[in-house]
């Protein structure tokens, strides 16, 4: 099943090719900070997929071949954002991460019951997190 262009992806295109700009970067420092301050990080970036395989919505009913290229997918991005970032200060550390896509798409089918498939999917992970560095810069040096 090949996924249809979509109209009105220009924006999220524009938002994609800014973030993979972005993510041509090193991090990003939010602001000048002492070594006793806090110092912040953010690491946007851009992960890519695609899909092949079957899908069937009942049993016993025969299943249909997907195959979903990565520029199919591009093409019906509605909003991907991905970043990493965190802070620190002396030893201890915060830190988070960030996926949020959502693609959209609809097609024409060839049953006599349905007429068209409309798959709208929205995938989000975020995780965080916390540390604290047992032996710091110092700590090396007198060993």
């Amino acid at each position: 099943m090949q996924m249809p262009r979509t109209s009105g992806n220009a924006l999220s295109h524009r938002l994609l090719a800014v973030v993979l700009l972005l993510a041509g970067c090193a991090d990003l420092a939010a602001g000048e900070a002492t070594d006793d301050g806090w110092k912040f990080n953010f690491t946007p970036y851009a992960w890519a997929t695609s899909l092949k395989g079957s899908v069937a919505s009942l049993p016993g009913v025969p299943p249909a071949d997907i195959d979903v290229s990565l520029s199919d997918i591009l093409s019906n991005l509605d909003i991907g954002l991905m970043g990493v970032g965190g802070a620190h200060k002396g030893r201890f550390a915060v830190f988070g991460d960030l996926f949020y896509s959502r693609i959209s798409s609809d097609a024409d089918t060839r049953g006599r019951l349905f007429s068209g498939a409309d798959d709208n999917q929205t995938l989000l992970f975020a995780s965080a997190g916390v540390s604290w560095r047992v032996l710091d810069e110092d700590d090396y040096l007198s060993l």
